[in-house]
C-alpha cells in the first residue's frame, strides 16, 4: 500500500505558504496603519510638537505633518485591502473606488461645507444689497461716516476724489470711534471743499482746504460700519467649517426733505475656510500646540473701502494725491482732535 502521508503533508505545507502569504499583506498593512495612527495620536498630545519642533529646529513640525496625512490616506485604502483579501480583484477593484470617492469628498468636501456655511453667515450678519439708479449729479454734498486709525489722514481717498473730480461742493468728516464693542459717529466733524489760486499758499491748484463747519445737512450720508465682533462670535458658534473674521457695511443714503432712504448698499464679510485639497497640520494656539487643523484660505474681499464702493456705485473716482493747501497738508495727516472739532463748528 502506497503511504500518501508525504505528499498530504507537503500538500499541507504548500496552502499553509499560501495563506502566509496572503495574510502577510494584510498584517503589513494594518501593522503599518497601527504605526502611523500610535505616531498621529502621540504628536496630538498637547505641546509635543511644539518641543519637537524646537529639538528639531523645525523637521519635527513636517514629521508630525506628514504622518497625520498618511495615516487619513492610508484608511482611504482600507476598503481595498479589505475587500480584496484573498485575492478577489473585482471586490479588491470595488474597494478602490469607495476608498476614492470616501478619500475625495475628505479632500474637497470641507472647503465646499465652509463655503456655504459663509453664504449663511452673510445672509444672517448683513443686510440685502441695493443698489438703486439715482442721477449722480444731483447729489453735491457728503458726509463720510468712517472708521479711522491713529495717524489717519482726515480726508482720506473718497473725500479727496469726491472734491478734485467735481462730484462733491464740500464733504464732511466724521470719525467713528468704537465704544463697547458698538460703532458710532462723533459729534461734529472737518468740512473741505476745493480751493484755487492763493487760498491753495503756493500749492497745487486746485486744493483742498478745511472750512467751519455750519452744520448743514449733507444730501448724501455715507457709512462704512464694521459688523460688530459680538455678533460675529455669536453666529460663528454654529459654523463647523468656517471662520468668520471681520465684516464691513457701506451704505449711501439720500436726506431730500428729512426722508432719508438708502439708494447703495455693499457689504463684504471676510472669513476662512478649508484650502483643498484638506491638507492637516499640528495646530498652533500662541505658543502652545495640542491637536491639527487644516490649512485653511481667506474668502472675500480683505477690506471694503469708501472710495471702492462709490465707484461701483456710478462715480468716476480716481486716486488723487495730496492737494493740501500749503503747510496745512501736515495738519491733516492725523485725526481730528477735540481743538480741531471746535475750530471746525
Amino acid at each position: 500500500m502506497v503511504k500518501l502521508w508525504p505528499y498530504w503533508s507537503l500538500f499541507l505545507m504548500e496552502n499553509e505558504i499560501l495563506i502566509m502569504k496572503k495574510h502577510s499583506g494584510l498584517v503589513t498593512y494594518f501593522i503599518l496603519l497601527a504605526l502611523a495612527g500610535g505616531a498621529t495620536a502621540l504628536f496630538a498630545v498637547p505641546n509635543l510638537v511644539l518641543a519637537f519642533a524646537f529639538i528639531t529646529l523645525g523637521v519635527g513640525f513636517i514629521l508630525a505633518a506628514a504622518v497625520v496625512n498618511i495615516f487619513v490616506a492610508m484608511l482611504a485604502l482600507m476598503p481595498m485591502v479589505l475587500l480584496g483579501f484573498g485575492g478577489h480583484k473585482r471586490r479588491g477593484l470595488l474597494g478602490l473606488l469607495l476608498g476614492a470617492i470616501g478619500y475625495g469628498a475628505y479632500l474637497f468636501g470641507p472647503e465646499i461645507a465652509g463655503n456655504r456655511e459663509v453664504e449663511k453667515a452673510r445672509a444672517a450678519l448683513l443686510d440685502a444689497q441695493i443698489h438703486q439708479n439715482v442721477d449722480l449729479q444731483t447729489l453735491r454734498s457728503f458726509e463720510l461716516q468712517l472708521v479711522q486709525k491713529s495717524g489717519a489722514e482726515a480726508c482720506k481717498a473718497a473725500c479727496k476724489s469726491l472734491l478734485i473730480g467735481g462730484h462733491a461742493d464740500w464733504v464732511r468728516v466724521v470719525p467713528i470711534v468704537q465704544n463697547k464693542s458698538k460703532y458710532a459717529p462723533k459729534t461734529g466733524g472737518l468740512v473741505f471743499e476745493t480751493a484755487s489760486g492763493a487760498a491753495c499758499a503756493g500749492g497745487p491748484s486746485p486744493c483742498i482746504i478745511s472750512v467751519p463747519d455750519t452744520g448743514k445737512t449733507a444730501l448724501v450720508l455715507v457709512t462704512a460700519t464694521p459688523i460688530s465682533g459680538t455678533a460675529i462670535r455669536e453666529f460663528s458658534k454654529s459654523l463647523s467649517f468656517s471662520k468668520i473674521v471681520r465684516g464691513t457695511q457701506i451704505e449711501v443714503i439720500e436726506r431730500r426733505n428729512d426722508d432719508p432712504k438708502v439708494i447703495f448698499r455693499q457689504a463684504n464679510l471676510r472669513a476662512s475656510v478649508p484650502a483643498s485639497p484638506t491638507v492637516l497640520m499640528p495646530a498652533f494656539q500662541g505658543m502652545e500646540s495640542a491637536g491639527y487643523t487644516s490649512v485653511q484660505k481667506e474668502v472675500g474681499r480683505d477690506e471694503l473701502r469708501i472710495f471702492d464702493a462709490l465707484r461701483t456705485f456710478g462715480f468716476d473716482l480716481k486716486v488723487i494725491p495730496d492737494v493740501f493747501a500749503g503747510e496745512d497738508k501736515k495738519h491733516f495727516k492725523r485725526l481730528p482732535t477735540a481743538t480741531d472739532m471746535s475750530l471746525a463748528r
